[in-house]
């Protein structure tokens, strides 16, 4: 089934019924939003995890994905629909107007990506995934999971994802990276990162059948309140072929 998209600049959705194709995009034209024609689109989610920026500025080919800052710990909300093809991507301090990285990336349409701004101290980058919702799939009554590693150290802590008595991810993980989604039993779900020294977080967390889910691996070792080491977590929706609902275009944090 063909999906059609719309709205690059204003519209944000949740990703309920993606696996089926069924998340609806309107028109995206930028020249006139009330013409009809389908323009070839791709769907983003944008996060800002970079631990002293209170406040990031993303940008794809000069176009702001949203009029209001991403706030440390905060995204999206939605994924955004953007045009599709090679496009210059750049974050921004939105108090200070400076350049933090820039990279670029071909995005193809009906696809979903997720860009990360991660890093510290002047040292910062955009990690951009393709989220492969189209291949992403559960049965029986199961989740997807997935993690980044945000935290930047030079450790590769080692990263733990259990449920159900079974470990899904149990696997040392460098700064920045991100794993592939995999299948967890939905429920309680039990997260610890560490690598024997000054990084040791757990958390559990209920995540919901058929849910598809990131969590993100944050802070810093030995930080402040502001930025201390934390495990978070966002539901990108789900994958129970439902029809799609709009959701709001403004930044949220996670949880």
């Amino acid at each position: 089934m063909k999906v059609s998209f719309s709205s690059m600049r204003t519209g944000a959705w949740g990703l309920t019924g993606v696996l089926a194709a069924a998340l609806l995009f309107g028109s995206c034209n930028k020249h006139n939003d009330n013409d009809n024609n389908n323009t070839p689109a791709a769907g983003v989610m944008a996060f800002n995890l970079a631990t002293d920026i209170p406040a990031a500025s993303i940008a794809l080919s000069g176009n702001l994905l949203t009029q209001q800052p991403l706030g440390y710990n905060n995204f999206t909300g939605g994924y955004l629909g953007v045009f599709t093809g090679s496009r210059p991507i750049e974050a921004f301090n939105f108090s200070t107007g400076a350049s933090l990285a820039t990279s670029s990336f071909d995005f193809a349409a009906d696809k979903y990506y997720s860009i990360f701004l991660v890093g510290k101290n002047n040292s910062y980058r955009t990690v951009v995934v393709d989220d492969n919702l189209d291949s992403t799939q559960s049965s029986g009554g199961q989740t997807m999971v997935r993690y980044i590693n945000a935290i930047p150290d030079s450790t590769h802590p080692a990263v733990t994802v259990a449920a159900g008595g079974s470990n899904v991810f149990s696997e040392p993980a460098a700064f920045a990276s991100v794993s592939a989604f995999k299948s967890i039993t939905p429920g309680s779900v039990s997260i610890n990162v560490s690598n024997g020294s000054n990084i040791n977080v757990n958390r559990t967390i209920t995540l919901d059948q058929h849910g598809v889910y990131t969590v993100l691996l944050t802070g810093v070792p030995g930080g402040t309140a502001a930025d201390s080491l934390s495990i978070r977590f966002i539901k990108n929706g789900t994958n129970d072929e439902a029809a799609a609902k709009s959701s709001s275009v403004s930044a949220r944090s996670v949880n």
